[in-house]
């Protein structure tokens, strides 16, 4: 079962995969579903987040902001590519957590 968090760039809703399928908020026009499902995918193997939302005054995300050199990349926001960089960190994630022995 995997769950998904989506906040639109409109401040806009919260949606989650069950196992079922997607709850009624799975039509926001321009939401790449397979590049959201990957990036989130990429958090639970220990991948973070390389953007920065932009905000309002009241809070409000106005638009998300790729760190430097990160843009293109899966974790920075879509559309995204996964990079070798991110396969080594998900490999030294799994290791430190003891996901992942390496048999020589």
């Amino acid at each position: 079962m995997l769950f998904v968090n989506y906040v639109g760039a409109n401040g806009g809703t919260w949606n989650m995969y069950d196992g079922a399928g997607w709850n009624k908020n799975d039509k926001i026009a321009g939401v790449n579903w397979g590049n959201l499902v990957a990036h989130e995918a990429g958090h639970l193997m220990g991948l973070i987040d390389r953007y920065t939302d932009v905000k309002d005054r009241f809070g409000k995300v106005l638009y998300s902001q790729a760190h430097a050199h990160w843009g293109g990349n899966i974790m920075s926001g879509p559309p995204g590519v996964a990079w070798n960089q991110n396969l080594s960190e998900m490999i030294n994630f799994a290791r430190a957590h003891r996901h992942l022995q390496v048999i020589r």
